[in-house]
C-alpha cells in the first residue's frame, strides 16, 4: 500500500500556502473491519484572517469516492476527549455561538488555545479530498481541523506474507518532493496550490496487541502503550471493533527545521505459526508415524483375505488426525489475517 501523503492549501481564491504548526496522522488497523485513517491539522496562530474561507487538499493514492469523511470537531466539546487526544490538561472549553456544531475553543492550563473548526461537506475523489473551512480563530488561537476517514481497505500497511509470520510495513512519507508522482504534479498545476510548510509531524499506529514491533526509528519513537478501550470508545464510537480486541498504539514525532518533508518507517509482525503450533505438529507427526508403523506390522504378521481388512484401521485414525490438524491450522491462519 502506497502511503505517500501530500498536503497543499491556502485561501479558496489565492491558494497561498498555509503554515501547519502540528500535523497528526493516525492509522487504525482493526482485526475484523476495514482500516481507518485520522488526520489532524493545527495551523499556526495569527496566520489566517478571521471569517475567511480556506481550503486544504489532502492527497493519498488510496483515497477514492468509496471513502467516507467525518469531521471530528464536535468530539472536543467534551473536555475528556480533548485532554485524552492532545495529552494536555484542559482548563476550559467554549462552543462557538453556544453550539458545538460551529466549533469549540479549548484553553489549556499552559495558556495555549486551539479552535476546533468544522469542515464543509468533503467529497473524496480519486487520490484527493479538499477540506474547506471558515476560520473563526481570533488572534493568539491556533485553528485546528480533524477528520476521520473510513476506507474500503482492509489494511493501510504493505503486507508481506510468510510461512511462519506476516509483516506489516508502514512507510509513511509526507510532502516528499523527490520523485514526485505525475498525478500530484497535475493536481498542483491545475489548482495552483503550494505545499504546506509543516513545523512538527506526529504519527500514530493502532494495531492489534498480537503484533510485534520489528522496527521503528528510535529517534522518532516517543511512546508505546496499550490502547485505553473506554477512552477511545467514547472518543470514536464509529470504530466499533475497539471493544472486541486488545490493541497497542505507537507514537512517533519528528521536527524539521526546513519544514519541508517528513517520513516515518515502521514494521510490525504477526506470527501465523507459533511455538505452540510447531509443538503440536511434532506430536502429530510422531503419533501418525507410530500408527503407520503399527498398521504395517499387523499386515506383516496376519494374513487377511478381505481387501478392506488389508487397510489397517491405524491408517484411518492417522488420516483423521491429519484432517483435524489441517482444519485447526487453517482457522488459525484465517484469524491471524
Amino acid at each position: 500500500m502506497e502511503n505517500a501523503f501530500f498536503i497543499m492549501g491556502g485561501t479558496t481564491s489565492q491558494r497561498l500556502p498555509i503554515t501547519i504548526s502540528k500535523l497528526h496522522i493516525c492509522t487504525w488497523n482493526m482485526r475484523d473491519c476495514n482500516a481507518y485513517f485520522e488526520l489532524g491539522i493545527e495551523i499556526a496562530a495569527n496566520t489566517l484572517s478571521l471569517n475567511v474561507d480556506y481550503s486544504i487538499s489532502f492527497l493519498a493514492e488510496w483515497l477514492s469516492p468509496d471513502c467516507e469523511i467525518i469531521s471530528l470537531h464536535e468530539k472536543f466539546a467534551d473536555s475528556d476527549n480533548a485532554r485524552f487526544i492532545f495529552n494536555e490538561t484542559v482548563e476550559s472549553t467554549r462552543d462557538v455561538n453556544g453550539n458545538k456544531h460551529n466549533g469549540t475553543r479549548i484553553s489549556f492550563t499552559n495558556k495555549r488555545q486551539i479552535m476546533l473548526l468544522p469542515i464543509n461537506e468533503a467529497k473524496p475523489q480519486d487520490g484527493m479530498v479538499i477540506l474547506t473551512f471558515n476560520n473563526k480563530a481570533p488572534q493568539g488561537v491556533y485553528p485546528y481541523i480533524r477528520i476521520l476517514i473510513k476506507t474500503p481497505l482492509s489494511q493501510l500497511a504493505m503486507i508481506k506474507k510468510g510461512i511462519a509470520k506476516n509483516s506489516y510495513v508502514f512507510d509513511i512519507k509526507i510532502n516528499e518532493k523527490r520523485n514526485l508522482p505525475n498525478w500530484v504534479l497535475d493536481v498542483q498545476n491545475q489548482s495552483n496550490s503550494q505545499f504546506c510548510p509543516i513545523e512538527k509531524a506526529f504519527c500514530l499506529h493502532a494495531v492489534p496487541a498480537s503484533y510485534e514491533i520489528s522496527f521503528i526509528d528510535s529517534n522518532k519513537l516517543k511512546n508505546v502503550r496499550k490502547l485505553e478501550k473506554s477512552a477511545f470508545t467514547k472518543y470514536l464510537p464509529e470504530i466499533k471493533s475497539i471493544e472486541n480486541d486488545d490493541y497497542i498504539i505507537t507514537f512517533s514525532k519528528s521536527e524539521d527545521k526546513d519544514k519541508s518533508s517528513y517520513s516515518f518507517f515502521s514494521v510490525f509482525t504477526q506470527e501465523t505459526i507459533g511455538t505452540d503450533q510447531v509443538i503440536i505438529a511434532v506430536i502429530i507427526n510422531v503419533v501418525c508415524s507410530l500408527l503407520f508403523a503399527l498398521g504395517s506390522w499387523r499386515l506383516s504378521c496376519f494374513a487377511l483375505k478381505n481387501r478392506w481388512q488389508k487397510i489397517p484401521w491405524e491408517f484411518g485414525i492417522a488420516f483423521i488426525v491429519v484432517i483435524i490438524a489441517f482444519t485447526i491450522f487453517c482457522q488459525h491462519r484465517r484469524k491471524a489475517k
